[in-house]
């Protein structure tokens, strides 16, 4: 698993949407960027409204308890536990070949989420003042 280099010019995220290929927003309580993965992650400011993306079936993130992030995908399988007074969050990503841990540190407690993409290429881990991308 590699890591992708994702910087979001922003002080606190409200959450993300589940990447369809190699495209997914992510937003805070102002702006909205759509993030394009390739050889690298290209990140552009969109003209969305960061409410109307929170709407959407595929956002998870800030009070979205009742969407289900994809954790499984042919042999590709993430596992996670969310403390809200811990300093990280471990992520499990277990494939055909193995399994990886991702320590992911939180600094909030208001929420945390991870998930593959659509066609499990990619893992997002997120929290209020971090996001983490990872081709798998």
């Amino acid at each position: 698993m590699d890591e992708i280099d994702l910087s979001i010019p922003s002080e606190r995220l409200i959450g993300f949407t589940v990447p369809n290929g190699d495209r997914f927003l992510v937003c805070d309580h102002d702006e909205v960027w759509e993030v394009n993965v390739g050889a690298s992650a290209s990140v552009r400011q969109t003209d969305d409204a960061p409410y109307d993306v929170a709407d959407r079936s595929d956002f998870i993130g800030w009070g979205k308890t009742d969407v289900s992030p994809i954790v499984n995908y042919a042999d590709r399988t993430i596992s996670y536990n969310f403390d809200p007074s811990a300093s990280a969050a471990t992520v499990i990503l277990k494939t055909g070949s193995g399994e990886t841990q991702v320590e992911f540190p939180t600094f909030s407690g208001d929420w945390f989420a991870a998930s593959l993409s659509r066609d499990g290429k990619l893992l997002v881990i997120a929290e209020p003042y971090k996001i983490g991308l990872y081709r798998v």
